[in-house]
């Protein structure tokens, strides 16, 4: 139930939508179709409906002027001295073409005059002769005799002769009662199919034009129906002449009323009933067509929606186009042409994907190859730095050693008196080696340039250098560039020891002047300059490597080097670095003041 409820919902298929807009588009024609048609109905009955009632009138008009002439007539028999016998009735008759028959009957009942003398006037029974004495009456219809069905008129008489009341009984012709009722068609012009009836007082038709068999749907008989109100002529359609428009016949018992055709009567249903059924049948007819029609135009539509839905969860490779050239096949080929673009991006993606990955993996193998490669210059690196630092601290006193041991060998063979003296140079030389051995195994193991930054550990070298050499030693450095403490300072400060050992072994200088600044744009200077002997930077040094480890460690740090001397003019080594914006406040190199020789 659910399911279907839902299949109902407009919200939830376009193609419901549309068929719910056919039934309600239908409903609204047919209400109005139905409102139209019964406005139309309605004023066509009113008009059919005035028109039989002028009808009516006339006709009951013309009833009262003829039954109201045939009494009077009828009255003027016992105007003379005698009692009216048949001569009387012979002479009525040819007056009346209207009265067929006649009869007189005296106050005993009896039969005193008879036209035509052949007739079996009186036809009615003699209990009538009461009723017939107080005044005129309609007293029923005549079924006996040649010409049954004819209406039977009674009427008093005063005896001229004094003797008691006349009654004369007359039998009216039906056709003089059809001629009346065609000329008053031919004036009122009603429905050719209206039919006029005479009622009695029980509301019986006595009288009927045209005459029409019961099978035909003409009621001969209305017992216990009332037609005194509008709404009783209406509901059973029937126009009656009012009584006091007509006393004559009120006075008879008679009266006339014009029924309306049997179809606009409502027999199985009012005109009204058959229009709102017809308009109800028009209006689902056509919201089945209307349904049907907007299934068959949705059924494209829809058909689309499924393949699309497919196709977003990968069942189907592509959209079928419509055929057409409508929205619904536009729609499928902008469908189709969309799906057929981002197989494509797809396609293309998953190709750049494979690619990248190709790419990825070589990438990946190049970096590989460049750590592997970097690992090694790290340990060719390191082994450089031993190099150096070997040769800064080890073979600078292997050397002394044995420039030591030579001069004992040449003490002992020419002068054995100084052997003693340079004995205790030479332990003095291999104790102060092996300190340098001890500090550079101990720099190893502790990184003062890391841990303190540049400028405290240039301070402590310095400190160090004028402690041991007696030299007079300027030092001084910028609070920027002395917080300086990567790996690049590392080898800064080794250039500066290497420079600092070489003017302690080769400058015989009297005064050492070193310098840290800062340029404010991220670069540093590290200045180191002396008063000695000097010497020619582009002369070779063979067995010398100081010049060369400074180079190379200057390179490795993307750092200029300028290095100037003259024989006699003393050396000045410049080292500029450029480090960038990230050089910040750091640790503090204080000014040092001159320190004098100890």
């Amino acid at each position: 139930m659910s399911r279907f409820l839902q299949a109902l919902d407009p919200r939830r298929s376009l193609k419901t939508a549309v068929a719910w807009l056919a039934v309600a588009l239908s409903l609204t024609t047919a209400l109005a179709l139905l409102a139209v048609t019964s406005f139309a109905v309605n004023s066509m009955l009113v008009q059919r409906d005035a028109l039989m009632s002028r009808f009516a009138a006339q006709l009951g008009d013309d009833l009262e002027r003829a039954l109201a002439g045939d009494l009077a007539v009828l009255q003027a028999l016992a105007r003379g001295p005698q009692r009216p016998g048949g001569e009387a009735l012979r002479r009525l008759l040819a007056e009346r073409p209207g009265f067929e028959a006649a009869a007189l009957v005296d106050e005993r009942g009896r039969v005193i005059g008879r036209q035509p003398p052949s007739s079996d006037m009186p036809a009615a029974p003699i209990a009538w002769d009461d009723a017939c004495r107080q005044s005129p009456r309609f007293i029923g219809v005549d079924a006996r005799g040649d010409a049954p069905g004819r209406l039977l008129l009674c009427a008093p008489l005063p005896d001229p002769e004094g003797r008691g009341v006349l009654v004369v009984q007359v039998a009216l012709s039906r056709d003089r009662l059809a001629a009346l009722v065609d000329t008053a068609r031919e004036r009122a012009k009603p429905d050719d199919r209206a039919q006029v009836l005479l009622l009695d007082d029980r509301h019986e038709v006595r009288f009927e034009h045209p005459a029409r068999s019961a099978e035909q749907g003409v009621p001969l008989t209305l017992p216990g129906v009332s037609i005194q109100t509008e709404e009783d002529q209406r509901r059973i359609g029937v126009v009656t002449v009012p009584r006091q428009a007509a006393p004559t016949l009120r006075a008879l018992g008679m009266q006339v009323a014009v029924v309306q055709p049997s179809e606009e009567r409502g027999h199985g249903g009012t005109v009204q009933e058959k229009l709102t059924a017809i308009s109800i049948l028009l209006s689902l007819v056509a919201a089945i067509i209307g349904v049907v029609f907007a299934l068959r135009l949705t059924r494209r539509l829809s058909e689309l929606s499924e393949q699309a839905q497919r196709a977003a969860y990968q069942a189907d490779a592509a959209i079928v186009e419509p055929k057409g050239q409508d929205e619904v096949a536009m729609l499928g080929r902008a469908f189709g042409q969309l799906l057929q673009s981002l197989r494509e991006e797809r396609d293309e993606l998953d190709r750049l994907t494979q690619e990248l990955e190709k790419r990825v993996q070589a990438r990946t193998r190049e970096v590989e190859r460049l750590a592997a490669d970097s690992r090694y210059a790290a340990v060719v690196r390191e082994r450089l730095r031993l190099a150096r630092d070997l040769h800064d601290t080890l073979a600078h006193s292997m050397m002394e050693m044995l420039m030591e041991v030579r001069t004992l060998r040449m003490l002992h063979a020419h002068d054995p008196g100084k052997l003693a003296a340079e004995l205790e140079r030479a332990e003095q030389v291999a104790a102060q080696g092996l300190k340098e051995a001890r500090d550079a195994v101990g720099q190893m193991r502790l990184n003062a340039v890391r841990d303190l930054g540049l400028g405290p550990a240039l301070n402590a070298a310095v400190t160090r250098f004028a402690e041991r050499t007696g030299l007079t030693v300027h030092y001084s450095a910028a609070p920027q560039a002395a917080s300086f403490a990567d790996p690049r300072a590392e080898t800064v400060f080794r250039i500066a020891e290497e420079a600092l050992r070489n003017i302690d072994r080769h400058a015989n200088a009297t005064q050492v002047d070193v310098q840290l600044h800062d340029e404010g744009d991220g670069t540093i200077i590290l200045t180191i300059a002396d008063d000695g002997v000097g010497f020619d930077p582009a002369a070779p040094h063979p067995g010398h490597y100081g010049v060369l480890g400074i180079r190379e460690q200057a390179q490795l740090i993307d750092a200029e080097l300028d290095l100037h001397s003259a024989p006699g003019a003393g050396a000045r080594l410049q080292l500029r670095l450029r480090i960038g914006p990230e050089l910040g406040d750091g640790v503090e190199g204080r000014p040092k003041a001159v320190m004098p020789p100890r």
